[in-house]
């Protein structure tokens, strides 16, 4: 069953009447054309791009640290 939105511009929620239709009551009511799932707008490149470059670093960070705690630890069994 495809889903359609209705937004509206106001302050106030929109209402919902017995029979189950919605209006925006004091406001610009729009209706969106076309289903949700195709109305889902890709995300952002960049913000994309930096998420990952965010969480690549992370990695890299975590894994120089470990890599200097076990020459650490080595260092210390060695004696």
């Amino acid at each position: 069953m495809p889903k359609y939105i209705l937004y509206c511009t106001q302050d106030a929620a929109p209402t919902v009447s017995a029979s189950g239709t919605l209006s925006c009551d004091g406001g610009v009511a729009a209706i969106q054309v076309g289903t949700f799932d195709a109305m889902a707008s890709a995300p952002d490149m960049e913000t994309v791009a930096q998420v990952w470059a965010a969480a690549f670093s992370m990695v890299l960070v975590c894994y120089v640290i470990s890599r200097c705690v076990g020459v650490v630890l080595e260092m210390i069994r060695e004696g």
